[in-house]
């Protein structure tokens, strides 16, 4: 097996790069995780990375990374990355030579280890970089940046390898014979450790995790679960039949989009949707930090700036905690429950013909867009659950497709329920929102399902 290449997935539409790290054409052998090497007399101490997935080309809070081309989501392997960059002390042992790095010299740096070591060591990878900086960040483990280093790492672009130079929060390519004294680079090799097969199924192959068996009848009243202090409330939803799409009250004076049509009737089987939207405290208790323009003094207000991977990453870590199988929605049963499940009528909104008592949205005619209020500022819809119209816009599982045709795996998902920042249109039960996976907006919420 190879160690490391990369299979890149390009769209048409919004670039989104799908980069599944199963080896690379440079290497073709791994090796057991070493804490320390010994490279002529010096030891060397190394960190684990586990197998995972991250969006590369942002900094913590979601912002894009600057120099960065695109945010992307990347699965990766195991692998051992140096806990420091290589030092003055180190670079001299092996070279002999003081003075400055290019990116050509490390290469030849990491082939000499490599022969006295027996591990197929190389440049650390940008992604591996920066995976590991970003588990650094969150206290996961992982690698701190060197104030006032920089650091070469490899780039697979185009059928051949480049050099980019990182820190933190900066990105730039760079010559590989180009030579800096503020320069210096880390080691890497993989480790064997393989790709989770949830992170798999999820990020690479686009299918949804298994789902678990709702007991409608003993969940009725409702579950609630607490993570590290936060609660939140499940709501069990009895399955059944209804029409999905343009119904009457969706198509009064032509307001239904085309891409609701035609009504067509489907069937739900039970499941359970939370009470409502994913909190900016809940958020924090699951992930440790918080999106970019989250306050943490708000915890009752949706999370935004929430992609559709980060909802991902966001259930993955959840389920870890907890030891459930939450997911996200499938759209019909979002359009079900928003309309009030079994029993539900065809209210224009999830609960009431009149948006305002429902929903936070944006009237007509405002001169700037609302602001998302706490959960359950307003009255719920028949089912018990809040904000299904307004507020926050909540993603579904499902690639976007028309109805009637299958559905399209491909960096578009679909989006329900309108937000603060919407007009009323956009906050009926069965308006859809095709958005690309990678987007972030501060209204970019979800709500999980079990």
């Amino acid at each position: 097996m190879k160690i490391v290449h990369r299979v890149t997935v390009l769209f048409v539409g919004i670039l989104l790069l799908i980069t599944f790290s199963c080896g690379r054409k440079n290497q073709t052998a791994e090796a057991p995780f070493q804490p320390v090497l010994d490279v002529k007399g010096i030891p060397v101490e190394m960190v684990e990375m586990q197998p995972g997935t991250f969006s590369m080309g942002c900094v913590p809070d979601g912002r894009k990374l600057t120099g960065a081309e695109d945010i992307h989501q990347v699965v990766i392997p195991g692998y051992a990355i140096m806990a420091q960059p290589v030092s003055p002390e180190l670079w001299k042992a092996v070279t002999g030579k003081d003075g400055k790095i290019s990116y050509d010299e490390a290469v030849k740096f990491a082939a000499k280890v490599a022969k006295w070591t027996g591990l197929p060591v190389q440049v650390a990878w940008e992604d591996q970089w920066e995976y590991a900086v970003r588990k650094g960040w969150s206290g996961d483990g992982g690698i701190h940046p060197v104030k006032g280093i920089r650091e070469l790492t490899s780039r697979w672009d185009d059928e051949k390898i480049g050099a980019v130079v990182r820190t933190e929060t900066e990105r730039a390519p760079i010559a590989s014979y180009t030579k800096a004294g503020d320069i210096s680079f880390r080691l890497t090799w993989n480790t064997g450790k393989a790709i989770p097969s949830e992170v798999y199924s999820t990020f690479v192959e686009n299918k949804p995790p298994i789902r678990e068996a709702i007991d409608y009848q003993a969940m009725k009243p409702g579950e609630t679960l607490t993570v590290n202090g936060v609660s939140f409330k499940m709501i069990a939803i009895e399955g059944g039949a209804f029409t999905m799409g343009a119904t009457p009250s969706q198509t009064a004076f032509d307001y239904a989009k085309e891409d609701e049509k035609p009504a067509h009737d489907v069937i739900v089987s039970d499941f359970a949707l939370g009470e409502t939207e994913v909190t900016v405290g809940l958020w924090q208790a699951v992930m440790g930090s918080l999106p970019y323009g989250n306050n943490p003094r708000t915890p009752e207000i949706p999370v935004g700036n929430v992609s559709w991977y980060g909802a991902q990453e966001f259930i993955m870590k959840l389920n870890a905690l907890t030891g459930r199988k939450f997911r996200l929605p499938e759209e019909e049963e979002w359009e079900y429950a928003a309309r009030g499940g079994k029993k539900g009528g065809d209210l224009r909104y999830a609960g009431s013909t009149v948006l305002g008592e429902v929903a936070v949205y944006t009237p007509n005619g405002s001169e700037k867009p609302a602001r998302m209020k706490p959960v359950k500022s307003l009255r719920p819809n028949g089912l018990g659950l809040y904000d299904m119209s307004g507020n926050a816009w909540e993603w579904c599982r499902n690639g976007f497709h028309l109805y009637g045709k299958e559905e399209v795996h491909d960096e578009w998902r679909v989006m329900r329920g309108g937000s603060a920042a919407s007009l009323w249109d956009a906050c009926r039960v069965s308006n859809r929102s095709k958005i690309p996976a990678t987007s972030v907006k501060s209204t970019f919420g979800l709500r999980l399902a079990l």
